[in-house]
This record gives C-alpha cells, sequence and structure tokens, in this order.
C-alpha cells in the first residue's frame, strides 16, 4: 500500500501516520481470509484518522480479490506533505 497522506506537520504529522498504520491494519485483522479488500474503504478508514486532511492512494489501484487462502497483510509506505 503506497499512500501520500496530507496531515498536520511536525508531531501531529508523526501521530497521524502512526494511526493510519494503525487503522489499516485494524482493517487487516477484520477482513476475511479469501476475501476482497476494498479500496474504498481503505481510503474511508485513512480519512477517519484524526489530523488527515487529505490522501492519494496509489495502491492498490483497485479492489484486490484475495485467493481462497489469503489474508490482507499490508506492507506500508506512507508520507506526509505539507498543504498548499
Amino acid at each position: 500500500m503506497v499512500t501520500n497522506f496530507n496531515s498536520l506537520l511536525g508531531a501531529v504529522a508523526d501521530e497521524a501516520l502512526g494511526a493510519a498504520a494503525e487503522a489499516v491494519s485494524a482493517y487487516a485483522r477484520e477482513s476475511d481470509i479469501g476475501g476482497t479488500v476494498y479500496r474504498a474503504r481503505l481510503i474511508a478508514t485513512l480519512m477517519d484518522v484524526p489530523g488527515a486532511r487529505n490522501l492519494s492512494l496509489v495502491e492498490p489501484a483497485e479492489d484486490v480479490a484475495l485467493g481462497a487462502d489469503q489474508t490482507f497483510a499490508p506492507t506500508y509506505l506512507l508520507t506526509t506533505s505539507r498543504l498548499a
């Protein structure tokens, strides 16, 4: 999962990135084996993080149907950027 996460700067941004990772991890724990990872739900989950202002979710580019024995195990590249 690659996300550019616009939030407040400084310590608040660091807290927002940590909360964003935890929120996606919680979504992964709730996901069913062999289920579907919904892009829109990932976006909604990230936008619910306190301090979030905007985001650009690069990957996944669409919903992901997992194989019958697969679980959603996210890897992260979360960054912040200054709002204009």
